[in-house]
């Protein structure tokens, strides 16, 4: 079992801030995502930090992890502890390729519900519990107490990014050791609910899981349009000019019209998640926030020193 230090990862210090992970984050995947790195071993590297920032993110599995952290070989030698050597399998993009997290990831985060459902599994037969246990790491499913064998469907949560939702594609859960394939369709939105029926669920039982959207760390969602905040530079915002502004489809150009404040929204047609069995998309909201030029040259302090003497002449 492989302990994997996420601040080191992230390049972060152990007391980092919610803001100084978001964006040690964004700093990293932009770098190292499979579809603009192609060195060797990019693609393992974009792995780890997506799998660090899934915990580092969360104040709950942040906490779980920083107490595991301290007590590492204590928890190493209780051994099989519920839930051990299971794997849970994600994917991301249409055909995009397939990783597992890592073995510390899962048996800790596994084992922490496992253990929450044990008693349920020995009374039960092992099905309810062990389905909390793959799809409700903080227990907080809906099959609580019960078997699936004994049930007309199951019900549990899946977290989707919103690069599936833009996009769809197929993603390979794990249920009671039995592996499925569940496909994405462009659009869906949160609330719906995805069904596997018995005969591939492994349970005993028709399976629906409920669609949540994963959290993002450049842009949020309200209904098919989504938000972003983007940095435009002072100067770019007093005489204007274009800027590149991240969207769900890769980059691309907007332009600032001259005297722009900060604060200002503005809107990218087309630019947000798919409509839901309707063609066309949704909107990107831009958010601007002035900043200032990083490393000004001593002319250039001149230049807005003397801007500051116009300004104050009027």
């Amino acid at each position: 079992m492989e302990f994997k230090d996420y601040y080191k990862t992230l390049g972060v210090a152990k007391d980092a801030s919610e803001k100084d992970i978001k964006s040690a984050y964004r700093k990293l995947a932009r770098k190292f995502h499979p579809d603009v790195n192609k060195e060797p071993g990019s693609q393992d590297r974009f792995k780890d930090i997506n799998e660090a920032y899934a915990v580092l993110s969360d104040s709950e599995k942040r906490k779980k992890y920083d107490e595991l952290g301290s007590n590492w070989q204590a928890y190493e030698r209780m051994g099989g502890a519920p839930g051990a050597g299971r794997r849970t399998v994600y994917t991301y993009g249409p055909g995009g390729s397939t990783f597992d997290f890592s073995d510390f990831f899962e048996t800790f985060f596994g084992q922490m519900a496992g253990q929450m459902g044990g008693e349920r599994r020995g009374a039960g037969g092992g099905v309810g519990g062990a389905f909390e246990t793959i799809f409700n790491l903080g227990g907080t499913g809906r099959t609580r107490g019960a078997n699936a064998a004994e049930m007309p469907g199951q019900e549990a949560e899946i977290e989707v990014s919103l690069e599936e939702v833009a996009r769809g594609g197929e993603r390979v859960v794990n249920l009671a050791g039995r592996t499925a394939t569940v496909t994405i369709p462009k659009g869906i939105r949160q609330g719906m609910k995805l069904r596997i029926p018995a005969a591939k669920s492994g349970v005993g039982a028709d399976v629906l899981l409920v669609v949540r959207y994963a959290r993002h760390p450049v842009f949020s969602a309200e209904g098919e349009d989504v938000s972003v905040q983007v940095d435009v530079p002072v100067t770019i915002a007093v005489v204007g000019g274009e800027i590149e502004v991240p969207t769900l489809e890769g980059s691309v150009k907007m332009k600032i019209p001259a005297l722009t404040q900060g604060g200002r929204t503005m809107r990218l047609r087309g630019q947000g998640l798919p409509r839901w069995k309707a063609s066309g998309k949704g909107d990107e909201l831009v958010t601007l926030r002035l900043v200032l030029p990083p490393n000004l040259t001593e002319r250039e302090k001149e230049l807005y020193a003397e801007l500051h003497r116009l300004r104050q002449g009027k």
